[in-house]
């Protein structure tokens, strides 16, 4: 777990600034979206307790999994992309000092047949990035039969699957053992020895997903909820990024015509994300 939030220190930077600019009076926090319904004046959120929302447009900013996605383009759905994502993450206090020097100034690759290995440095805890408080990540994507191996890598000790995921905690002891095996017999041994000090590794299924548009009526679909690229392209926060970028341009520069501003976005963006699947689809191939 702390290995996972640490990975997650470098968004959790990006997600406190954003969050911290938007009124506190304004969020709702657990909410559970259970339909949507919209006119040609706006549009109404209902939720799980009840309560609905009104508004002019509703964006739906709710990742991969997402539930407005869901509600209004239903045979929109992710595509496996038949491998996998190892994590993992060192602090660089426990790196082998001979494997320090060799590598952790630097991005590392690795390149066993059909797969491949990515090793960079990271903020460490609480952000921190003074030498030897740092970490070092490792990215290990691994091909994995979706309806054999994926499956008996998400079931715990206790022989419940979890479906296509699984809490890094309840990972089995005799799955990491295979994978760290994995790795002293097919990785250059310096990133061997970062994967042997890596106190939690876990993983996440590789997906494709591509919605038809970006915009239905009075809702908007932005960053993953619309277009999820693999990790190759970098562009997961970007992307997201820019999205709400068009949006808020093409919404002043229609000046009160929320339909030409709605069109006008998925014109762009939906172009834009359909390149990036099929470019992130050819760097995975």
């Amino acid at each position: 777990q702390l290995a996972t939030s640490q990975l997650q220190s470098s968004w959790a930077r990006v997600y406190r600034l954003l969050k911290d600019a938007f009124p506190a009076a304004d969020y709702r926090f657990g909410m559970a979206l259970e339909g949507v319904e919209q006119d040609a004046s706006g549009v109404t959120a209902i939720f799980a307790d009840g309560s609905r929302s009104r508004g002019d447009l509703l964006v739906g900013a709710d990742g991969v999994r997402s539930a407005v996605r869901e509600r209004l383009l239903p045979e929109a759905q992710p595509r496996y992309a038949g491998y996998v994502a190892w994590r993992g993450l060192v602090d660089e206090w426990a790196i082998p000092p001979r494997v320090h020097k060799e590598l952790f100034s630097y991005y590392t690759m690795c390149l066993p047949d059909g797969e491949m290995m990515l090793c960079y440095a990271v903020p460490g805890r609480d952000n921190d990035t003074r030498p030897g408080r740092r970490g070092y990540n490792h990215i290990w994507y691994r091909p994995t039969d979706f309806h054999q191996t994926l499956p008996r890598l998400c079931t715990d000790a206790s022989g419940r699957c979890h479906g296509i995921s699984i809490p890094p905690p309840l990972i089995r002891p005799e799955v990491i053992a295979d994978f760290k095996a994995s790795a002293r017999a097919l990785l250059a041994p310096q990133i061997a020895a970062i994967v042997e000090q890596t106190d939690q590794v876990f993983f996440q299924a590789i997906f494709d997903l591509e919605s038809p548009r970006m915009t239905l009526g009075r809702v908007a679909l932005l960053g993953d909820a619309a277009f999820v690229a693999r990790p190759h392209v970098g562009m997961g926060v970007t992307k997201a990024a820019l999205d709400a970028e068009c949006l808020a341009r093409e919404i002043k520069a229609a000046d009160g015509d929320l339909d030409a501003a709605l069109a006008g976005y998925d014109r762009e963006r939906r172009l834009f994300g359909s390149r990036l699947v099929a470019r992130a689809r050819r760097l995975g191939a």
